[in-house]
């Protein structure tokens, strides 16, 4: 590679660390590998995605020279993600690399390291190589269903270098965009332009992407909802959508004379299998493919509602499920369903055999909820549930303590479930 690519890094300018005696410094870590991770507490891509990859490169690269470290920028909601905050949420998530506070600037809401190495939001990775110099960034992106690599070399944003004026404009124009187009909020840590897109189709409200939001914006994808209640929930044309995404409810897929548009998903389905097109279900969305797929899809007999974990097929284990080995998911579902020819099982519970299966790399379903979030987010959850838990005998108390315990092991493992399939798939 061309070494005019390459450009020194600029030295941190920081005011507190975190996990650390010392105040390490580019100039002190010279002659070793950094890796260097800018993020926010409440950036969802962070949260998901980002932070659980520095963990694993921490823990795979433990032995060698590789310093890792975190610097929190914040550029939004300062009054909120304080440096007090910071080390409650450093101790929640368990960060035992170094991690440094951004330092403000006198010019404006971008801080000053972030402004150096023209960051464009969060999370961020850069790597500095032994030479005090910032590495280019190899990535791969799929065109169809080819592969095209490319080399992006390190240089300072130009919409930093022409005033945060412009920056905010720049933001609010594409807030404006996506917004009118009904697209979720684009977060400030998107890096570049989203070129695919994920189509997800929403039962009830609170059953949403959750946790795999993050990873999928990640991934490259823009997200739309279609909610069951829009004109034109099922107006669209099955083959076109990159990614579509069926998501849980609390019907059957054979309540089909009730709910009429259930026959029009399952014929969407159909069609968009026949083609061979990239489609995960959940829970009520992995019924709906095993019923398109030809499968009998019924009532089970009995609750399973709660957190337990999978047992895995040699097939789960080979495939981006094993990410939630020894994990307790999120069960909620009193169907089952009859696994379709031409697919692998991939989990099972000691209730429910059929938890999830696959069909090449395109096609996934998952019976049990990886995407729930156990936060403030899992309230919905149980507020929407009320009558079913009742009936079922179930206690919110419990399910509620069980998604604090289980909860924030089940958003990592998921988030790298999810993202691992996402690299597989052939768009």
């Amino acid at each position: 590679m061309n070494s005019n690519h390459r450009t020194a890094a600029p030295e941190l300018a920081v005011s507190t660390w975190f996990n650390t005696q010392e105040r390490p410094s580019l100039a002190q870590l010279r002659g070793r590998v950094v890796f260097l991770h800018a993020f926010q507490m409440l950036c969802p891509a962070c949260v998901s995605h980002g932070l659980p990859q520095m963990q694993r490169v921490q823990s795979i690269f433990r032995d060698t020279d590789l310093q890792v470290l975190g610097l929190h920028s914040v550029f939004e909601h300062h009054a909120v993600m304080t440096p007090e905050a910071l080390k409650a949420f450093i101790h929640e998530y368990r960060l035992t690399f170094p991690i440094a506070v951004d330092q403000p600037s006198e010019q404006g809401p971008i801080p000053k390291t972030m402004e150096r190495y023209g960051m464009r939001g969060t999370p961020t990775a850069i790597i500095i190589g032994r030479d005090g110099h910032v590495e280019p960034l190899r990535h791969r992106r799929r065109h169809g269903h080819r592969r095209a690599s490319c080399d992006t070399p390190f240089r300072p944003d130009p919409r930093f270098q022409r005033g945060h004026r412009h920056f905010s404009r720049v933001h609010e124009r594409r807030m404006r965009a996506r917004r009118a187009c009904r697209l979720e909020p684009l977060s400030m840590g998107e890096q570049t332009m989203t070129t695919r897109m994920a189509l997800a189709l929403r039962h009830v409200h609170f059953e949403d992407l959750g946790s795999f939001a993050g990873p999928l914006r990640a991934a490259g994808f823009a997200i739309e909802y279609r909610d069951v209640s829009d004109e034109n929930y099922l107006s669209f044309d099955p083959l076109e959508p990159d990614l579509v995404i069926v998501l849980g409810g609390p019907i059957g897929v054979y309540e089909d004379e009730a709910y009429p548009f259930i026959a029009g998903e399952i014929a969407m389905l159909q069609a968009r299998l026949a083609g061979n097109r990239p489609t995960l279900g959940i829970c009520l969305g992995a019924q709906l493919i095993a019923r398109a797929l030809g499968a009998r899809v019924y009532p089970s007999g009995l609750k399973e509602i709660g957190f337990s974990p999978l047992s895995l097929s040699a097939a789960g284990e080979a495939s981006a499920l094993r990410h939630l080995a020894d994990v307790s998911v999120l069960h909620w579902h009193g169907d089952t369903y009859d696994l379709p020819a031409s697919t692998d099982l991939l989990a099972s519970t000691s209730l429910i055999a059929q938890q999830g299966f696959a069909r090449g790399n395109t096609v996934l379903a998952l019976q049990f909820h990886p995407e729930a979030q156990a936060g403030a987010a899992f309230e919905r959850w149980l507020v929407g549930h009320a009558c079913e838990l009742a009936a079922a005998g179930l206690s919110v108390p419990g399910l509620r303590a069980d998604a604090r315990r289980y909860g924030p092991r089940l958003e990592a493992a998921a988030a790298s479930m999810i993202g691992e399939w996402l690299e597989n798939i052939d768009v």
